[in-house]
């Protein structure tokens, strides 16, 4: 066989080798990534699950309170018919006719005041005060409800301001019938709305869960947060009223109609009341757990598939070793490195290049016993300019401050690089204090000017800190270079748009442009 047909076969088998690794990968990494996701969507599925379970719980036990509340509020009101239908009663002095009515009542928390209307609507007993109230409850609607009904109901009103105290109150009522079973009057208890806020506060919910007490025709009764301008709001036909209709629970997803903020909210209807009870959460807070978990599996994931492809990677190089491509590998390697040392947005060498020159310009000042100028520049106010211009104006713009900087950038030994971010640095070998000075102010103006002639939508500005220093043994030049981005601070502490020099021993000072910005 001959030589050119060995190296034929050899490299049809070295492609092969390669597509069966790539494709091994592949297939790894894929099955890899499908498991995740399925594991990240069913932890998603889950936590959904579990808050909507929870919430589900939590208005069913609340409205179950309530209703046993009322019920004990109805109690209270059958025990005053009970008693003025009793003539022993009737006959009893009024202390005893006052305690004998009342009795249940005084029992009941949050049932602040009891009153008994006659036929036509005036008080004619009341649970508190010796004083009878003189208005007229005729037109009130609770009484006309009675007064159409034939039967015993328990009637909870909407919220209202009560006549006798201006509190802000719903009333639970039942009708007096007389012995023939014509109207007779009602029997109606004011029920304070702090007894909902109270039920709110004690279930130490987190600060923007929303809690809310709804009648069964969408009034608003109590709302926690509280607010008073929210009592009485009628809210219409909402998501809220079609979806528990005919249902005792319901769970779905809304933006709420009062604070606008997307939510998942839980509905229940209490037992034998027209109330519902609903119990709002912010949708983003269900999957907070979620999150934490997710990004978790992810750089575990991220980290396998490194390590795959790492694997990959280097498998490959020991074939193409074998088949004798180190120079094209040392060239492409070479290549490769270059290209890691140029920052390819403003084509100046990037943080890892900077750190070897700065290494390398500092034994070389120690050894020659020369001085060593630093400077360190940042765009002022760049976060602000690109949320203003965008990404692609902020980009743009970077590199307008890159060209201004190599313009002024005129030595072979100097060296600029974008150090990260908007942050550029500059290394000077061999500069006095005066010159460092004058090319950080000749930046500075180029810098502030390039908007007149580069298309940048508005003008631009630069802080520079500036610092020299010898190096000698035991000095680093991360100390020297922290001097210079003290001096960076400052510039920018007292306003920015200038140059602050701070020399070795740390006394700041400012050239005369840092006093007048343009």
């Amino acid at each position: 066989m001959s030589i050119d047909a060995r190296s034929l076969l050899g490299d049809l088998r070295l492609a092969r080798k390669i597509t069966a690794i790539r494709l091994l990968a592949l297939v790894a990494m894929a099955g890899l990534i499908a498991f995740f996701a399925y594991v990240i969507f069913d932890a998603r599925r889950d936590a959904e699950v579990a808050a909507q379970q929870a919430a589900t719980s939590l208005t069913t036990a609340i409205a179950q309170d309530i209703s046993r509340n009322f019920e004990l509020y109805g109690l209270s009101l059958q025990g005053v018919i009970q008693g003025l239908k009793n003539p022993a009663i009737a006959e009893a002095s009024p202390e005893l006719r006052q305690l004998a009515l009342f009795d249940y009542a005084s029992k009941a928390r949050y049932l602040n005041r009891i009153v008994v209307l006659d036929a036509n609507g005036r008080a004619i007993a009341q649970s508190q005060g010796d004083a009878l109230p003189k208005e007229n409850f005729a037109d009130r609607t609770y009484f006309k409800v009675h007064q159409r009904a034939s039967d015993d109901i328990l009637y909870v009103s909407e919220p209202l301001q009560s006549r006798i105290d201006q509190d802000w109150i719903i009333v639970v009522s039942r009708r007096i019938a007389n012995a023939d079973g014509s109207f007779g009057g009602v029997v109606a208890g004011s029920v304070s709305l702090a007894y909902f806020q109270a039920l709110f506060m004690n279930l130490n919910a987190h600060k923007d869960d929303t809690f809310a007490i709804l009648s069964s025709d969408g009034i608003l009764i109590s709302r926690h947060p509280f607010s008073l301008m929210d009592i009485g709001k009628r809210l219409g036909q909402t998501t809220l009223l079609r979806v528990i209709e005919n249902k005792q629970t319901a769970i779905f997803r809304a933006v709420s109609p009062i604070d606008s903020m997307e939510r998942l909210y839980a509905a229940a209807r209490v037992p034998n009341l027209p109330l519902i009870v609903t119990y709002a959460m912010p949708e983003k807070r269900i999957y907070t757990a979620w999150r934490q978990k997710a990004l978790t599996l992810s750089a575990m994931v991220l980290g396998l598939c490194a390590a795959l492809a790492a694997l990959g990677l280097l498998l490959l190089r020991e074939f193409r070793l074998r088949r004798k491509f180190e120079i094209k590998l040392a060239a492409a390697a070479g290549h490769l490195k270059a290209l890691s040392r140029i920052d390819q947005l403003t084509k100046l060498p990037n943080r890892r290049a900077f750190d070897e020159r700065s290494a390398f310009e500092w034994r070389r000042g120690a050894r020659e016993k020369s001085s060593l100028s630093i400077l360190v520049i940042d765009v002022d106010h760049f976060k602000q300019y690109n949320d203003r211009n965008g990404h692609v104006a902020g980009d743009m713009a970077l590199a307008v401050v890159a060209h201004c900087i190599r313009k002024h950038i005129k030595r072979p030994a100097d060296f600029a690089a974008r150090y990260g971010g908007e942050e550029f640095a500059i290394l000077l070998p061999s500069t006095a204090p005066e010159g460092a000075e004058k090319v950080a102010e000749d930046i500075r103006r180029s810098v502030q000017l390039a908007h007149l002639s580069n298309q940048i939508s508005e003008p631009l500005s630069v802080s520079i800190g500036v610092t020299m220093a010898t190096p000698t043994p035991g000095t680093s030049f991360q100390d020297a270079f922290k001097l210079a981005d003290e001096a960076l601070y400052g510039a920018k502490t007292i306003g920015r748009n200038r140059v602050v020099f701070v020399p070795a021993d740390g006394a700041a000072r400012a050239g005369t442009s840092t006093n007048r910005p343009e």
